[in-house]
Parts: structure tokens; sequence; C-alpha cells
């Protein structure tokens, strides 16, 4: 009896395989840094990308509450270019100039956030920055700023998988997991991140 029954699961979980397909194996999830891609929206050099600033405001008036609305801060990277070869951390790296325009349409002070500036799909480091140029991350509301960046991977170049201009504000961007506020922005045509996909020609590699 207990064979028969046994025959009958296994039947069971063989047609279920054929109807619906094989389950998915861990390894087919994305990883993190895919997802963040996905969940950015891709640019490129000469193109206005307009990110998100969040701007909220407390009141204690009729009990406690914050109200959030969105600002504009605009980003145009004009070039990006070799600069040199220079020694950090025990290896030779490339260097390099990424000019850009920044435009803060609201009240805070916030801008780019350098350490995620230059990323690799096989490194969870931050990028390395430079005081050779400005720095993105302090434009005051309601000013812009223009200028080069100096800035390298955070490993050797040649060694560094799917090399990524990737653009985010340092601080008053919006949350990954606010969908509600992502939801909004969208709306208004506005991102919480955008992302330059980098080639050989564009590292001196």
């Amino acid at each position: 009896m207990k064979s028969k029954i046994s025959l009958l699961k296994i039947t069971a979980l063989s047609l279920s395989i054929l109807l619906l397909g094989p389950v998915p194996a861990a390894h087919s999830l994305p990883s993190t840094f895919e997802r963040e891609l996905k969940n950015a929206k891709k640019t490129e050099i000469g193109k206005k990308t307009v990110l998100a600033v969040e701007q909220c405001k407390s009141t204690s008036k009729g009990g406690y509450s914050t109200k959030c609305t969105l600002r504009k801060f605009e980003v145009v990277v004009n070039s990006f270019t070799f600069r040199e070869m220079r020694n950090s951390y025990d290896y030779d790296n490339h260097i390099y100039d990424i000019d850009v325009t920044l435009k803060n349409y609201s009240n805070l002070e916030t801008g780019l956030d350098v350490g995620a500036l230059l990323r690799c799909s096989n490194s969870q480091s931050g990028s390395s920055f430079y005081s050779d140029g400005i720095d993105p991350q302090f434009v005051l509301g309601r000013s812009q700023l223009s200028g080069v960046i100096t800035a390298s991977f955070p490993m050797p170049t040649a060694s560094c998988q799917n090399p990524t201009l990737w653009l985010e504000l340092w601080t008053s961007g919006i949350d990954a997991q606010d969908k509600k506020q992502i939801k909004n922005a969208k709306k208004r045509k506005l991102v919480r991140a955008a992302y330059i996909p980098l080639n050989n020609s564009q590292l001196n590699l």
C-alpha cells in the first residue's frame, strides 16, 4: 500500500514539473548589482539626468506628521576621460576625470555620492575620490556646480567587471524601498538613481 502511495506522489511531482517547469535554482537570482541596475535609469554621456531630492517638513499641528515633496537635481556628465596612472593601495590604477554640470533646484545641500561613483559588479568597495577635482557631494540649495571630479575604481580597472558610472544622491535621495515615492518620482519624470556603462575604449584599456 505504501509503495502505491509513494508512486502516486512521484507521478504527481513529475507531472507538476512537466506542466510548470523546474523550480528555479538559487543561483538564477540576480546579483545585488544587477538588481540595482534594473531599478535605475540607463543614461549616457552628454544627456541630462534628473534625480529626485526628497524635501521633507515636519509639523506638530494637529498631531506630529511629516510631509515630503520632490525637487529636481540635474546631472549632466559632459565627458569621461582617462587622466593618468597612479599608485594607490600598492597597485597602479587608472585615474579618470569626470566633467559634470550639477544643478540643485531643492532648498537642501546635497550632491552626488562619490563613494558609489565608479562601480564594479565584482567589488563591494567604494570608489576612490581625489582632491584634484571638485567635491560634488556638497551643492548648496538653489545653486549649481560645474567642474571635473577625479576618481578611480575600487580595484585595478583591468580586473573590474561591468565598469559603471553610477549617479545617485549622497543625501536626501529617495529610499530604494519607498515604492510610493519612487512611483511619484516617475510621474514627474524624476529618478532615484541612474548609470552609464563604460567600455574599454573609455577606460583606456
